[in-house]
C-alpha cells in the first residue's frame, strides 16, 4: 500500500516523468511513430493505385467469367446488360463522383511524391480548356493526382471548371475498372505515354486562346503550334529550379 501511495505522490509532485516516459516507449514498440505510420500509408495508397492499374480489370474480368458457371449467373448476366448500355458513357462526359475525389487516401497518395499543383493564372470558368500535359508517364500519377482527384485543391484554384482527364480507349472496356476510372472524371481518349519520376509538380500555364476553324491550314496549325510549345518553354525556364531542377537543364522538344 505504502507503494502505491509514493508513486502516486511522486505523480503529483512531478517526478512520475520516468513512468510517463516508460509508458511512452511501450506504446512506440508496439505502434509505429506517426511519421512512420503516414509513410507506410503513403506508400499503400500509391500501391492499391499501381495494382487497381494493373490488375482490377484482369481480376474482375476473370470473376465475371467464373460467376458465369456459377449460381451467381444472373448477377453476371446483369452487369453484362448494363454494361453494354453504359458503353458510350466514358466519351460522353463520364460519371464522375465527388465522394471518390474526394477520398483520404488521395491525400497520402500525393504526400508520397509528393505531387504539387502550381496555379500561375486564372481561367474563367465559361471558357473550354485544353490541359497538354508534359511529360506524364505509364501511370500518369501527377495528371491523375491533379485532375483526378481533389488531393492537391483543383476545384479551389479554379473554380467552376471540371477537369475531365483523358486516357486509353481501351481501359473503359474492363469490368470495374471503367467505373472505377469514371468516377475520378476520367474520360476515353487515345495517347501514348512516357515514363515520370517523382518529384511531380503540375504548373498550369497562361492559356492560348484559340479561334473555332472549320478548315485550317497547315500554315495556321503550325502557328499555334509554335505558339503553345513557346509558352511550354517559357514555363519550364521560369519554374525548373521550383521544379527540383538545374538553371542549366534545358527542354528538348521533339
Amino acid at each position: 500500500m505504502k507503494t502505491i501511495l509514493a508513486a502516486y505522490s511522486g505523480v503529483l509532485k512531478g517526478t512520475g516523468s520516468s513512468i510517463l516516459s516508460a509508458l511512452q516507449d511501450l506504446s512506440v514498440a508496439f505502434w509505429p511513430c506517426r511519421s512512420k505510420m503516414e509513410k507506410h500509408l503513403q506508400v499503400i495508397s500509391v500501391l492499391q493505385w499501381v495494382l487497381s492499374f494493373l490488375a482490377l480489370g484482369a481480376a474482375c474480368t476473370v470473376l465475371l467469367v467464373y460467376m458465369f458457371c456459377t449460381d451467381c449467373w444472373l448477377i453476371a448476366a446483369m452487369y453484362t446488360a448494363w454494361l453494354i448500355m453504359d458503353w458510350n458513357t466514358p466519351k460522353q462526359g463520364g460519371r464522375r463522383s465527388s465522394w471518390v475525389r474526394n477520398w483520404t487516401v488521395w491525400t497520402y497518395f500525393r504526400d508520397y511524391f509528393p505531387v504539387r499543383l502550381i496555379k500561375t493564372h486564372n481561367l474563367l470558368p465559361n471558357r473550354n480548356y485544353i490541359f497538354g500535359y508534359h511529360p506524364h508517364g505509364i501511370f500518369c500519377f501527377g495528371a491523375f493526382c491533379n485532375f483526378g482527384t481533389e488531393a492537391t485543391g483543383f476545384s479551389k484554384k479554379f473554380p467552376g471548371i471540371k477537369p475531365s482527364l483523358a486516357t486509353l480507349a481501351g481501359n473503359f472496356r474492363i469490368p470495374v475498372l471503367r467505373d472505377y476510372l469514371m468516377s475520378g472524371g476520367e474520360r476515353k481518349w487515345r495517347a501514348l505515354e512516357c515514363v515520370l519520376l517523382k518529384p511531380i509538380t503540375t504548373i498550369v500555364g497562361e492559356p492560348i486562346t484559340v479561334p473555332k476553324i472549320e478548315d485550317p491550314t497547315d500554315e495556321m496549325v503550325d502557328l499555334y503550334h509554335t505558339m503553345y510549345i513557346k509558352s511550354l518553354q517559357c514555363l519550364f525556364d521560369k519554374y525548373k529550379t521550383r521544379s527540383g531542377l538545374k538553371e542549366s537543364d534545358v527542354l528538348y522538344i521533339q
